[in-house]
């Protein structure tokens, strides 16, 4: 550029690394063709260990936090970790506490793997349970003074219809020492009060999520110039994904750990409501089996929350409820309605993330909005894939164990397959590659229509920083940003309503049985 006007060696606007100051003239573009750019450093510029924008913001603002959710969503399965051996001796407790240590955190990885690739589903699933216990709810205050019995087995099955029936005998337990039990109610009062808070669960992370993100989006306003603070507002807003999930998650009223069933199955309670009272002689069921890789320790199994749709519709055959509360769990209508929840829930924060990526300069699709399209798409098509495989009409019709292959089946998992690849591929990969600093090379800054050779020689690179159009497109990080973590904000409030306004209803009606 000195070369062509050679007054422009004197300007102080010429500057690559020029940061934003309010009272300061924008810096003067600095353009590179695409081609010269990858000829000179055709590497990624890795992130630098005192520039804290670059990893440490997406890193401990968003990644750690997500942390937090990510445990506290619902699970069937974990590493087993053998914890008796830390009652050996020193000599053989140590070094197994190492070994425990690696255990736990690949397992901590292999989970958020797991919740960023099935985010769709996970939130599909957790929406459809509540539809569900909505439903179930209404039939049983309608039956309550009419049918108390209907009733009973309805509240029953909202509370314990996310586990399955034919583990453990698990159905025909819930009829013997519930549904039979002159203890019902008290019994079913306990299981209720059992049950973990809203913000017991999610609450506090929640806090700090949105704290951390109200500060990234001042830190953006004062860093108008500098692109890795407007990208670490938009993988943050993409976070929220996790963070939605694990809303939708603690929102339902079922039971997630099967080992507090267990109490509430004895016999030997009180008559009255004198602790001293005399009590039933009948013990708790012996526990048959336990598996080391089940999360929880009990016989009753756990499924995964994508999963719970099928397990309902399989109480419907094994537990006596109510035609009527059958047809309302095999109905279409809420598996359509909570996928489309669904949908807008996890396509948000993706497109606002993807915005916020796309207009800081240069504009157009570059790897870090492509990551968040992707994203978005694979989790849309594993929700049509959730619905699809769950309104099957021979999949409702037969049992778990009479499954097997058929010719919409074998499109659905090969689908899934590929649209599960490139969730694990765009959020774990794509969130390495922004921390490591991949994504800062040629190509991703002059935007992907770059990518063939010959599309190159029109491309141009801008090497400068705090350019008028990072001015002027700040606006979108702090505007789609403020109203990301807004939504998440109204989410979070809405779970925690819904939360407390079914377990109050669940409350009501167990009071009048």
């Amino acid at each position: 550029m000195i070369l062509k006007d050679p007054s422009l060696s004197d300007n102080p606007n010429l500057d690559c690394r020029a940061t934003y100051e309010p009272d300061k003239e924008p810096a003067l573009p600095i353009m590179l063709p695409v081609s010269e750019c990858l000829r000179r450093c055709p590497n990624y510029e890795g992130s630098h260990v005192n520039v804290l924008s670059q990893w440490i913001g997406p890193l401990v603002g968003f990644l750690l936090p997500a942390l937090a959710f990510v445990i506290s969503i619902p699970r069937s399965i974990r590493l087993p970790r053998g914890e008796s051996l830390f009652g050996a001796r020193k000599l053989k407790s140590i070094p197994y506490f190492l070994v425990a240590i690696f255990l736990m955190m690949f397992d901590v990885i292999f989970w958020i793997i797991t919740v960023f690739a099935f985010a769709g589903p996970l939130i599909a699933g957790a929406t459809h349970e509540a539809l569900i216990d909505h439903a179930v709810l209404d039939y049983a205050e309608k039956a309550l003074a009419t049918e108390p019995e209907i009733a009973l087995m309805a509240v029953t099955f909202s509370l314990i219809g996310s586990l399955k029936p034919d583990k453990g005998d698990m159905a025909g337990k819930v009829s013997a020492y519930i549904v039979e039990s002159p203890h019902a109610k008290r019994k079913l009062q306990a299981l209720l009060s059992l049950l973990p808070s809203y913000g017991a669960r999610v609450g506090v992370p929640i806090v700090f999520y949105v704290g951390a993100y109200f500060y990234a989006i001042f830190d953006a306003s004062a860093k108008r110039g500098d692109n890795d603070t407007a990208h670490a507002v938009a993988f943050g807003l993409w976070y929220g994904v996790v963070v939605i999930v694990a809303i939708v998650s603690s929102s339902v009223l079922g039971v997630d750990n099967p080992a507090s069933l267990e109490a509430v199955f004895s016999e030997n309670v009180p008559t009255n409501l004198d602790p001293n009272g005399p009590r039933t002689s009948n013990p708790l069921p012996v526990r048959t089996h336990t598996h080391p890789y089940h999360f929880h320790d009990s016989h009753f199994h756990t499924v995964w929350m994508w999963k719970r749709a099928r397990v309902f519709q399989e109480w419907t055959k094994y537990f006596p409820l109510d035609p009527l509360i059958g047809s309302k769990i095999n109905s279409v209508t809420p598996r359509i309605v909570s996928g489309l929840l669904a949908s807008i829930l996890v396509a948000l924060p993706c497109a606002g993330a993807c915005w916020i990526s796309y207009q800081t300069p240069e504009i157009g699709f570059g790897c870090r909005s492509v990551a968040h399209l992707i994203y978005a798409t694979s989790q849309m098509v594993l929700i049509g894939a959730w619905w699809t495989y769950y309104s099957s009409g021979f999949r409702i019709r037969e049992t778990h164990h009479q499954q097997r292959l058929t010719l919409t089946s074998i499109p659905t998992y090969a689908i899934s397959a590929v649209a599960v690849l490139a969730a694990v591929v765009s959020a774990i990969g794509g969130t390495i590659m922004q921390l490591v600093g991949v994504f800062r090379n040629c190509l991703c800054k002059a935007s992907l229509q770059y990518l063939l050779p010959k599309n190159r020689w029109q491309g141009t690179v801008n090497l400068a920083n705090d350019t008028q159009a990072h001015r002027d497109h700040a606006k979108w990080w702090i505007i789609v940003g403020s109203i990301g973590v807004g939504f998440i904000g109204l989410v979070s409030l809405v779970g925690w309503g819904y939360q407390a306004r079914i377990r109050s209803r669940c409350r009501r009606i167990i009071e009048g049985l």
